[in-house]
C-alpha cells in the first residue's frame, strides 16, 4: 500500500523502483523453476511406470526360443516340468507353464521376430527341461540356429510387487532335419527357487524327448 502511495505522489525513487523489479524478477524465476520441476517428476513417475509394466513378467520362469526371421521355419519349443504333460503348441498349459506365443516362421510380414514364450507359475521345484522340434523348414535352409533362454526371477509379477532381477541361462541348439528334436537343456530348481549348483544342476541331455515322450534315445 505504501508503494502505491509513492506511485501516486510521484514520490518513488529508483532504490524502491529496484526492489520492487527484483521482486518481480524472482518471483518469476521460481514460478518457472516450479513448473519444471512438476513436469520433471510426472515424466520421470510415467518412465518408472512404464519401465516397470514392460519389464515385469507374467511368470517367474520365463522360457523364450528364437530363430533367423530370414528362415522360413515353424521351430516349436517344448517345456517338461515336475507336474503335468509337457507344454507345446498342441498342449498349451499344465499345473506349471503356459506357452503365451507360438511362431510358425514368416507368414506374418508385420513381424520382425521368430520366437515362441512360455511362463510358468511360481517356482515349482524338481526338474524343469526345455526341447527344441523343427516341425518344419520351407526354406530348406540347413542348420536352424535357434537360441533358447531361461530367466528364473523371484516375487510376486504384480504391480504391487517387485520381482528380483533374472537370474538367466543361454544356449544355442542347431536343427539340422524336418522333425529333428533335441534337448536344449534341464536344472534342477531347489525349495528356494534356485538352480542347483554344479552339472547336476544344469545339464543337457540327448535322452530326454518331450514331444514324443517314448523315443528312443
Amino acid at each position: 500500500m505504501k508503494s502505491l502511495l509513492l506511485f501516486e505522489d510521484g514520490l518513488a525513487d529508483t532504490d524502491t523502483i529496484g526492489i520492487i523489479q527484483q521482486d518481480v524478477y524472482l518471483n518469476g524465476i521460481g514460478a518457472v523453476a516450479l513448473i519444471l520441476l512438476v513436469v520433471t517428476s510426472m515424466i520421470s513417475n510415467t518412465r518408472a511406470q512404464t519401465e516397470s509394466d514392460v519389464s515385469t513378467p507374467p511368470g517367474n520362469i520365463t522360457h523364450e526360443i528364437v530363430w533367423p526371421r530370414d528362415i522360413n521355419a515353424d521351430v516349436d519349443m517344448w517345456v517338461g516340468s515336475p507336474r503335468g504333460n509337457p507344454v507345446g503348441y498342441s498342449n498349451k498349459n499344465n499345473e506349471i507353464y503356459n506357452l503365451l506365443r507360438d511362431d510358425r516362421g514368416n507368414n506374418i510380414k508385420e513381424d520382425l521376430v521368430n520366437m515362441e514364450t512360455v511362463y510358468s507359475r511360481g517356482l515349482t521345484p524338481g526338474k524343469h527341461c526345455v526341447n527344441v522340434h523343427l516341425y518344419s523348414n520351407l526354406s530348406k535352409v540347413f542348420p536352424v540356429p535357434v537360441q533358447v533362454t531361461v530367466s528364473i526371477s523371484k516375487g510376486l509379477p504384480d504391480e504391487n510387487s517387485k520381482m528380483s532381477a533374472p537370474e538367466m541361462r543361454t544356449t544355442e541348439v542347431l536343427l539340422t532335419k524336418d522333425g529333428e528334436e533335441k534337448n536344449a537343456f534341464c536344472f534342477i530348481l531347489n525349495d528356494q527357487g534356485n538352480i542347483e549348483p554344479g552339472e547336476q544342476g544344469f545339464f543337457q541331455s540327448n535322452s530326454v524327448h518331450l514331444r514324443t515322450p517314448n523315443a528312443p534315445p
